[in-house]
C-alpha cells in the first residue's frame, strides 16, 4: 500500500510526551494551588509544562497528520479532511471548534473498518477525546480571566486551574488510549492485506 507510515514510533514519541505533560501540569497545578504565592519551584514546573506542552503540540500534530494520511492510503474515498487540514483546522477560529473532530473521528472510523474492528468503529472515545478539549479549554479560559497568572489573582482562579488540571489528566489519558488504539487498528489494517 502506497502512502502507509508506520506508526509507532510517532505514536510512542507522542504518547511519552502527553504523559510527561500531563504529570507536570498537575505537580505544577498542586504547588500553586497549595503554595498560592508566585516565584520559586512553581515556576520552574510552569515553565518546564510549557516547554513540553509546546512538545506536545508538535507531536501529537504530526501524530493526526500520519494516521489521517495512513487513513487516506487505505485508498477509501470517504474522507473528506485531508492529512494537512487535519492539523490546520485546529488554528482556524470557530472551525476548530468542530473540524478537527470531524477529521479523527473519519480516520478513526476508515482505519477500524480496515482494521477490521467494526465494532470499534463507532465508539465513543473520540467524542469523550474532543469533549474534553473543549470543556478544559473553557475551564483554563475562565481562569486565566479570573486572573490564574497574575501576582494577585481571585481565590477562584486557583480552583478553576484545579479543576482544569485535573479535566487535563483525564484529556492526556483519553488522547493516549486514543493514539494507542488507532495506531494498533492501522497496523491491523496494513497486515490484514486488503489494500494488496
Amino acid at each position: 500500500m502506497d502512502g502507509f507510515r508506520e506508526p509507532a514510533a510517532i505514536t510512542r514519541a507522542a504518547m511519552v510526551a502527553v504523559s510527561i505533560y500531563m504529570v507536570l501540569d498537575l505537580v505544577s497545578t498542586i504547588v500553586r494551588f497549595i503554595e498560592r504565592t508566585p516565584g520559586g519551584v512553581e515556576d520552574l514546573l510552569a515553565i518546564a509544562a510549557l516547554v513540553v506542552l509546546i512538545a506536545c503540540f508538535v507531536l501529537v500534530g504530526r501524530w493526526i497528520y500520519v494516521a489521517n494520511a495512513n487513513a487516506h492510503a487505505f485508498g477509501t474515498g470517504e474522507m473528506s479532511i485531508s492529512p494537512g487540514w487535519a492539523v490546520g483546522w485546529f488554528f482556524i477560529p470557530i472551525a476548530n471548534l468542530f473540524k478537527p473532530y470531524e477529521g479523527m473521528k473519519e480516520t478513526w472510523q476508515v482505519s477500524h473498518n480496515f482494521g477490521g474492528l467494526l465494532e470499534e468503529a463507532e465508539s465513543p472515545l473520540v467524542r469523550w477525546w474532543w469533549g474534553l478539549w473543549i470543556v478544559t479549554g473553557i475551564v483554563g479560559w475562565v481562569s486565566v480571566q479570573l486572573g490564574g497568572f497574575s501576582d494577585t489573582p481571585l481565590e477562584g482562579a486557583y480552583y478553576f486551574d484545579l479543576f482544569r488540571s485535573v479535566l487535563n489528566v483525564a484529556l492526556c489519558l483519553v488522547l493516549i488510549r486514543l493514539m494507542r488504539q488507532l495506531a494498533h487498528a492501522q497496523r491491523l489494517a496494513r497486515q490484514g492485506g486488503v489494500f494488496d
